[in-house]
């Protein structure tokens, strides 16, 4: 441990005080929650809403670029592979362009934007979806059982959770791994984690890749 105080407090998941700092870089400290596995940036430490958008208005991620399109048309044939029915998909932290959204909509899907940051907002459509799509999202998330929450309220029943992040299971160096670098990523999941996300949904995981996806059912 870096010898500072170290940060503490209770879990941004789980709201468990069993919490430890694990690494503190040149930016901010990191805290891991020995109950739920959660690793989370103190929310002291976030970078302001207003600086958020500002970094996210430099990323490259638009419907002009090639890799970034191809990318998320994997995510979205995996998607639909999903036992859906003619499904209704919500894309949960789209982003200004919604690619996604609009890549399955090309498919024949019928699927609706969600990021209040940029004034997309399904949160009144209740139990209206079949499939909700958090691709590289929840890491960004400054208030998790709240939104957590609501992806719950906005899923049919029977619906499932497609999500899309790096997991630190196999991270062997944390202090090295890239998925840190990036200031608005706050939140750091490892299977344990997804574990506590399926209960708090009230789903379970019904696949994993152990590495980037986690979808609950």
């Amino acid at each position: 441990m870096i010898a500072e105080e170290a940060e503490r407090g209770a879990c941004r998941l789980c709201g468990s005080p069993e919490c430890r700092e694990i690494l503190r870089d040149k930016i901010r400290p990191y805290v891991r929650c020995d109950c739920c596995g959660l690793t989370f940036v103190p929310e002291k430490h976030h970078i302001s809403p207003q600086q958020e958008l500002l970094r996210y208005s430099r990323h490259t991620n638009h419907k002009t670029d090639k890799e970034y399109v191809a990318y998320l048309s994997s995510i979205a044939a995996d998607v639909l592979m999903l036992p859906v029915a003619s499904p209704r998909i919500l894309d949960f932290g789209s982003g200004p362009e919604h690619v996604l959204a609009d890549i399955l909509n090309g498919a024949g899907a019928s699927c609706a934007a969600h990021d209040p940051l940029y004034g997309l907002n399904a949160a009144g459509q209740k139990g209206s979806f079949d499939i909700i799509v958090a691709c590289e999202s929840i890491e960004h998330i400054r208030n998790l059982p709240r939104e957590i929450g609501l992806i719950s309220g906005l899923l049919a029943p029977a619906g499932f959770v497609y999500v899309h992040t790096q997991l630190c299971d196999h991270v062997a160096d944390f202090a090295a791994w890239w998925y840190i670098i990036d200031v608005t990523h706050i939140n750091f999941f490892c299977g344990k984690t997804m574990g506590k996300v399926a209960q708090m949904m009230g789903k379970r995981i019904v696949r994993t890749n152990g590495k980037d996806t986690v979808i609950f059912g």
